[in-house]
């Protein structure tokens, strides 16, 4: 029997409107009445405009440099101004 092998998460390719130029910013962890604790990845131009990734089901658009809250509960979150994998 075949043992199952899940991708590695730092190669897997996240969708994003901004080209492969662009690098991933982290986001602070945070929590909500709907999502237990969890962080993004941001993708954004040099204009500030972009989105996160998905995580735990939803994702966030960035505009000026800020992540817009959700558009399923309304929470927010926080650039850190890091790369992704930084912390």
């Amino acid at each position: 029997m075949a043992v199952r092998a899940y991708p590695d998460p730092e190669s897997v390719v996240y969708a994003t409107t901004l080209p492969p130029r662009f690098r991933c910013t982290m986001a602070l962890r945070t929590a909500s009445a709907r999502f237990p604790i969890h962080a993004h990845g941001v993708y954004m131009d040099r204009a500030g405009n972009g989105n996160t990734d998905t995580n735990v089901s939803h994702f966030h658009y960035v505009r000026n440099g800020v992540v817009m809250p959700s558009n399923i509960d309304g929470h927010t979150h926080e650039l850190s101004r890091l790369p992704c994998g930084a912390g």
